[in-house]
């Protein structure tokens, strides 16, 4: 039932619930043990949102949350792509910005930021060539990460704890979809975001995407979870059929002006970070 029906269906005021607080008596007892049972492994205090999220990527069974958890821990601890955001010592390569426009874009009709990702438009056969692709991968990390941070400011307003993606695939080439390291990338990313972005994805809509794409997404599908994949729509150039989707989910100054809206466009640079350019080798 959609929260305007409620409204006008019910005559006392409707109350939303907050998503990053338990939404049910089981969920605040597994997360009252599962907060015990982790308190030892935490370098910082992390509020209650947080656990709630490996908690429900595993029903909350509190073992299987355990492992997920420590192996994100594990994971941030070791990996050398991860850079710090929060002091802004990241600065990624102009060759590949270029490439890659990005940016996020207000929020959904229930407060969930948007974010918004031209990747078509990205040459990976020609970066990891050229032997870029470890600035690739610390890249992806830092813009997962960068996602997370920016959409902390919504989720204290709202108390949402999920994103929107928008995905454009326009202009993927054939020699992106045959090229051996662009398919690991594409795998390792799916492994990376399902294993330690648990409960981040509200809907992602994928546009613009060819026979070429889909048949690298195809390959990817088996490294996520139904749940996950159930989260996802995938459109062809029916810029009409998925313009109509995305104004379903999105109010039109949440969606930027090529994708039928009336938000700053992707490419004018209102909506991504500011960040200085590390030269490129």
């Amino acid at each position: 039932m959609e929260i305007m029906e409620t409204i006008e269906e019910i005559p006392f005021p409707v109350r939303k619930v907050r998503l990053d607080h338990p939404r049910s008596l089981a969920e605040a007892n597994a997360l009252e043990q599962f907060k015990i049972e982790v308190e030892s492994w935490m370098d910082e205090v992390e509020e209650d949102y947080f656990f709630l999220r490996w908690l429900r990527a595993r029903h909350l069974n509190i073992e299987k949350a355990k492992s997920m958890l420590w192996k994100y821990l594990e994971y941030r601890r070791t990996n050398t792509y991860i850079e710090d955001i929060s002091v802004a010592s990241y600065y990624p390569l102009k060759i590949i910005t270029d490439q890659a426009s990005f940016g996020m874009s207000g929020t959904d009709f229930e407060g969930r930021p948007v974010f918004i990702g031209s990747v078509g438009q990205v040459n990976f056969k020609e970066l990891f060539e050229k032997g870029y692709k470890d600035d690739c991968y610390r890249f992806a990390h830092y813009l997962a990460d960068w996602v997370m941070y920016v959409s902390e400011v919504e989720r204290r307003k709202s108390g949402s704890t999920q994103v929107n993606a928008i995905l454009d695939f326009d202009g993927f080439s054939f020699g992106n979809a045959l090229h051996v390291q662009t398919i690991q990338a594409a795998i390792y990313g799916a492994r990376m975001f399902e294993a330690f972005y648990p409960e981040t994805l509200h809907r992602s809509i994928m546009v613009n995407a060819n026979w070429v794409f889909s048949s690298l997404y195809n390959m990817t599908k088996p490294f996520l979870s139904t749940e996950t994949t159930d989260k996802i729509q995938v459109y062809g150039h029916d810029t009409e059929k998925w313009k109509a989707v995305l104004k379903q989910y999105i109010p039109n100054e949440s969606i930027p002006i090529e994708y039928g809206g009336t938000a700053p466009s992707l490419y004018s640079g209102q909506l991504t970070p500011k960040y200085p350019y590390r030269d490129q080798a």
